[in-house]
């Protein structure tokens, strides 16, 4: 997964800010973010949804988490860095009482190996929230990629697998999830799941 090429760099298009806003808008009627420890796991180059988070909230704490994060967030006095490939076992540097995973399971090429580690990390009787794209929205994203170049075609291209719902309960339930504490809905006209997860 290279996503320092998109959403970490600066050449966000238009119609990217607004899908990513979409995406902020669901995990807000979800959960609340204040006195916790929040980890965004795939948090990009630049840490852009916990920077949102803090300006708007009062987190216990933030850790931003993934392959490769540059000098800026590594620097920020708020904000534990954390670096590593998703891909492989991890340990974070504290159990979080939220593991955000937004737009970023379609990228590992390890998406079960992934989720039993944010298990094995996540505090029990707490959430991992997902957004991850439905098989739905392969032709359009493909489309707006590469036909109309309006969103990041390097982001498009990394897609290694599109979920629905049958497929992310699979994956949960193999991770070590309950059934009954997995909640699912789709948004974006059916082309995006909105997942959160107790353990």
């Amino acid at each position: 997964m290279n996503r320092n090429e998109s959403f970490g760099s600066k050449k966000i298009s238009l119609l990217d800010k607004i899908i990513y806003a979409l995406r902020v808008h669901q995990l807000k009627k979800y959960c609340d973010f204040d006195d916790k420890i929040i980890v965004d796991a795939g948090c990009g180059h630049n840490a852009i949804f916990l920077n949102y988070i803090k300006k708007r909230f009062a987190p216990k704490k933030l850790i931003a988490f993934d392959l490769k994060l540059n000098e800026a967030t590594l620097k920020e006095q708020w904000i534990e860095s954390c670096e590593g490939d998703l891909n492989k076992p991890f340990d974070l540097p504290e159990k979080p009482d939220i593991i955000l995973c937004t737009a970023v399971l379609e990228h590992l090429h390890n998406p079960i190996g992934f989720l039993e580690q944010a298990y094995k990390n996540l505090k029990t009787g707490w959430v991992m929230v997902l957004t991850v794209p439905s098989i739905r929205s392969k032709p359009v994203l493909e489309f707006l990629a590469f036909k109309l170049k309006l969103i990041n075609a390097v982001e498009i291209r990394d897609h290694k697998k599109y979920y629905t719902k049958g497929s992310l309960t699979q994956y949960l339930e193999k991770a070590g999830f309950e059934k009954k504490k997995i909640h699912h809905h789709y948004f974006e006209c059916f082309m995006n799941n909105f997942v959160l997860v107790k353990k």
